[in-house]
């Protein structure tokens, strides 16, 4: 099968070569030369697109209509990306990275957005690779609003994916899955092969990372049986070198080796220096393990070598780490502490926590060596900090993998609650057709009914339009407004990246801080707005659940008493979400200042009347916060927009209880 369709492939591109010869539309000609520029073979297409290139400049310089100018210049911008990644490819990235900004430049004067995004992304990509991981963060970010704007779902998977890459960079693991994860849907959804199995390598690898081989296996097979079935024969490279690092792994070191080598034959075939230098680096690490030292030094001389041409710093410094250890085996420790010293300084300027802590336990080694206990113990300490930032991230981990369940439960018991409804409402539909029967006898009993039914069908008709209403509202509240904000919390989280900027972070932090509030409290009004979230049960476990989550974070006791005729409580729109939001500002006010040891929350109801009791232990409020505060203010504001009253009593060293009461139906 896979013989046929190579068959068919390279059929249709000598019947478009023979269609080149004699077409006589400059349009036509364009695009036959862009699709040959973009799948003819290796050594065919550079000649294609340069024709094209060379077309639309031509073109350009003769037509006077604007469409067409447009036309040509998309074309020309195109050729001008190929040309990029050609470049891109034999390790010249400057002249990569102006080819991209011309590109970009030319594809913004069209208002071609798809094109502009492509161009953009591009960049980011010249600059990751160089190690200047803030300004590729920048560029991603960029791109991925202007494909957004175009919806353009292929860009859109694009930047989701190299986003995930500079998260995972930065030690960032929980980010950098959601990433990669958002990313494959969006490909699986439309149909990109390409894409689905460039995000399943990158998972692959985070899930390697974290010595989670089983999942890492799974995702590299699933997207080697992609990139075969496309011919990606350098993403097959890219694949084998990460089952190689697997294999080395699990010592298995033959079968190690023999991917490593794999990789670098098509490599090798493609020039690709970046793809060469990653296989050298990881066969000299076989040579490493098996005691060949010579040959591992000479391997990981030759990758330096590479990498310094493309000034690839990340891989630089791994390498520069690798050949320290060389030196010290045979105890060359000067050269040792050279190597070391170099990877250090590039590790610490890209700020990568796993980079910085290996130089760091090197150089503790060497100096300790030379009797330099003083630099010794200061790089252990360093080390020893880089190692613990490192491990939280299987915590961090561990808490998304908890949040992502507890989202999963919330819809379960959405579902079943709309089940329910669905069933009452089928029993209700059932008794008012026996009804009708019986009504049918009585001539005027039946006149009077339905009056009332036609009463009561109009009342269900405005029901239905408030519910769909709320649902619309809370949709465009979540889409619209939360994707803008979600952008702006991204801007300002991935620039914050750069310690080096201190001023500048300090307002970018105040950005990120106030868009992640307004986004969760945007959350918190969809969520009352909702019509699923009626049922006072829901109510409840929000609560509980805000409550131990925020509490639990701060190793403060916590607990939540309510009465058991509480969760029949029927509240409308307004008193739910005030409820909650003076519920949730109490908690946050008495987490963030009373020092509390332990939060108690009561719940309670008689005859109409609902009280909300948060008491604390902690060290009080002062008078000037309950004159001045604003979340005491919002508290009593909210209290009164529902017809209640907030209560506020605090004895400073003993603690503080707050008593919200509002009437109910």
């Amino acid at each position: 099968m896979l013989f046929n369709r190579l068959v068919g492939q390279v059929a249709y591109i000598d019947s478009l070569k023979a269609e080149l010869k004699v077409v006589k539309n400059d349009t036509v000609k364009c695009n036959l030369l862009s699709y040959l520029a973009e799948n003819a073979t290796d050594d065919e297409w550079p000649a294609f697109n340069l024709q094209l290139k060379s077309f639309a400049e031509q073109k350009l310089r003769s037509v006077s209509d604007e469409l067409l100018k447009k036309t040509y210049t998309r074309y020309l911008a195109n050729s001008i990306t190929n040309e990029g990644s050609i470049a891109q490819n034999e390790g010249n990235n400057k002249e990569a990275l102006k080819c991209y900004r011309k590109s970009a430049e030319l594809h913004k004067q069209i208002n071609y957005k798809p094109g502009q995004a492509t161009s953009i992304n591009n960049i980011g990509s010249i600059y990751e690779r160089v190690g200047n991981i803030d300004s590729a963060a920048y560029y991603y970010v960029l791109s991925l609003n202007l494909s957004r704007e175009s919806k353009d779902l292929a860009g859109e998977a694009n930047s989701l994916s190299n986003i995930g890459s500079v998260y995972n960079s930065k030690g960032n693991i929980p980010e950098a899955l959601s990433f990669f994860e958002q990313s494959l849907k969006i490909c699986e959804k439309i149909g990109d092969d390409f894409g689905a199995s460039l995000n399943l390598g990158k998972i692959g690898v985070i899930y390697h990372n974290q010595k989670e081989d089983a999942k890492a296996i799974e995702n590299f097979k699933k997207s080697l049986v992609l990139r075969e079935k496309i011919g990606f024969k350098q993403g097959i490279a890219e694949l084998a070198n990460a089952l190689g690092a697997l294999y080395y792994g699990q010592k298995n070191i033959s079968l190690a080796l023999e991917y490593y080598e794999k990789s670098m034959l098509i490599n090798k075939e493609y020039n690709n220096k970046h793809g060469i230098s990653l296989s050298l680096l990881n066969i000299g690490t076989v040579y490493e393990y098996n005691g060949d030292l010579n040959s591992a030094l000479d391997h990981y001389t030759r990758a330096l070598k590479i990498m310094e041409e493309m000034d690839n710093k990340d891989l630089i410094s791994n390498t520069l780490t690798n050949m320290s250890e060389i030196y010290l085996k045979q105890n060359k420790i000067d050269e040792a502490l050279k190597c070391s010293k170099r990877a250090f300084e590039i590790a610490e300027q890209l700020g990568f926590p796993k980079e910085i802590s290996d130089a760091s336990l090197l150089l503790s080694r060497i100096y300790k060596l030379k009797g330099n206990y003083k630099e010794a113990f200061n790089m252990q300490e360093l080390y020893v900090k880089m190692h613990d930032s490192i491990n939280s991230i299987a915590t961090k981990k561990s808490a998304l993998l908890t949040q992502f369940k507890y989202e999963y439960e919330k819809r379960i018991i959405a579902d079943s609650i709309k089940t329910a409804n669905e069933k009452k409402l089928y029993e209700v539909k059932l008794t008012q057709e026996k009804t009708n029967k019986y009504l049918l006898v009585l001539g005027l009993v039946l006149m009077l009914l339905l009056g009332f039914i036609l009463f009561q069908r109009n009342t269900n008709m405005q029901k239905q339009k408030v519910l769909l209403l709320r649902n619309k509202i809370a949709s465009d509240l979540h889409d619209d407004i939360g994707s803008a904000l979600s952008s702006i919390k991204m801007f300002a989280g991935v620039a914050k990246l750069n310690p080096a900027k201190a001023a500048e972070a300090k307002v970018i932090e105040k950005i990120e801080e106030t868009s992640g509030e307004t986004i969760e409290n945007m959350s918190d009004i969809v969520w009352s707005i909702n019509p699923k979230n009626d049922d006072f049960n829901l109510v409840l476990q929000k609560m509980k659940i805000f409550g131990e989550s925020i509490c639990n974070s701060s190793e403060i006791e916590f607990s939540f008493l309510n009465e058991t005729n509480v969760d029949k409580l029927v509240l409308d729109i307004e008193q739910r979400k005030n409820l909650f939001l003076i519920y949730k500002e109490a908690i946050n006010n008495a987490v963030k200042y009373s020092k509390a040891k332990t939060i108690t929350v009561e719940l309670n109801r008689k005859n109409k009347l609902l009280s909300l009791i948060i008491k604390d232990d902690g060290v009080g409020i002062e008078q000037s916060r309950m004159d001045t505060g604003n979340g005491i203010s919002n508290m009593k504001q909210r209290a009164v927009d529902i017809g209640g009253n907030v209560d506020i009593s605090s004895v400073n060293g003993i603690g503080t209880s707050i008593k919200l009461e509002f009437k109910t139906t």
